[in-house]
């Protein structure tokens, strides 16, 4: 049962993190349009995409039963590692593979990681008895 309930959610996972990169993009592509700043418009992605991700990784991907007091800072620190580990894997790949091929290895790694943190640090869990 577990299994089942684990296996459902990486789908989830990788369902929610494949649409917010296609939807993000779009995104970039619309403000990079409009406001004619890659920089800027790259960072209003970032942020926007973010939030959004917080939001459907809570009810849907990791259906939380914790508030967003517990919920935030859990969140932001899985997405800190998988920065550190976009950076460090991008910075050791980037020796031995050009950066186009790279940067997919790191996106998978990176997803990796974060949904490890998620798991591990129990997003939307804490609080939450042992009891289903």
């Amino acid at each position: 049962m577990m299994a089942g309930r684990l296996n459902s959610r990486i789908v989830r996972y990788g369902i929610a993190g494949v649409l917010s990169n296609l939807i993000g993009y779009g995104l970039f592509l619309l403000l990079l349009a409009v406001l004619e700043n890659a920089i800027v418009a790259s960072g209003l992605t970032y942020v926007i995409v973010l939030s959004a991700n917080y939001l459907v990784s809570r009810k849907w991907v990791f259906k939380s039963r914790s508030t967003h007091k517990t919920d935030v800072p859990t969140y932001l620190l899985a997405y800190g590692l998988g920065l550190a580990t976009t950076i460090v894997s991008m910075k050791i790949l980037s020796g031995y593979m050009r950066a186009e091929f790279a940067q997919l290895v790191v996106v998978v790694l990176s997803a990796l990681v974060i949904y490890g943190s998620l798991v591990v640090l129990r997003f939307g869990r804490r609080g939450v008895g042992s009891a289903h």
